[in-house]
């Protein structure tokens, strides 16, 4: 039982390692310039439709910097995630 539990530790301890990690990866590769920050000319500098990314760049500035943050680009992923889990419950 001791070792079942131990396992079970080290998947959830190493999941949340790989979510952490892709997390941050994400983050730094759309913070080109590495300043802690992702500018609106980072955050569109490789999309084909630039005004549907600027639109979309302007929501997710939370605090109306100019720049998003990792948390605001968490609170991103949270809201996508839980949209994602909300269609699918409904198509079931």
């Amino acid at each position: 039982m001791k070792k079942i539990f131990t396992a079970l530790s080290f998947i959830a301890l190493f999941s949340t390692i790989l979510s952490v990690q892709a997390k941050e990866s994400r983050f730094q590769s759309l913070d080109i310039d590495n300043d802690g920050k992702v500018s609106v000319e980072e955050f569109t500098i490789k999309s084909k439709k630039k005004e549907k990314s600027t639109k979309a760049f302007v929501k997710l500035d939370a605090n109306s910097d100019g720049f998003l943050s990792e948390d605001e680009m968490a609170k991103m992923k949270d809201k996508k995630n839980k949209k994602d889990k909300k269609k699918k419950n409904n198509e079931e």
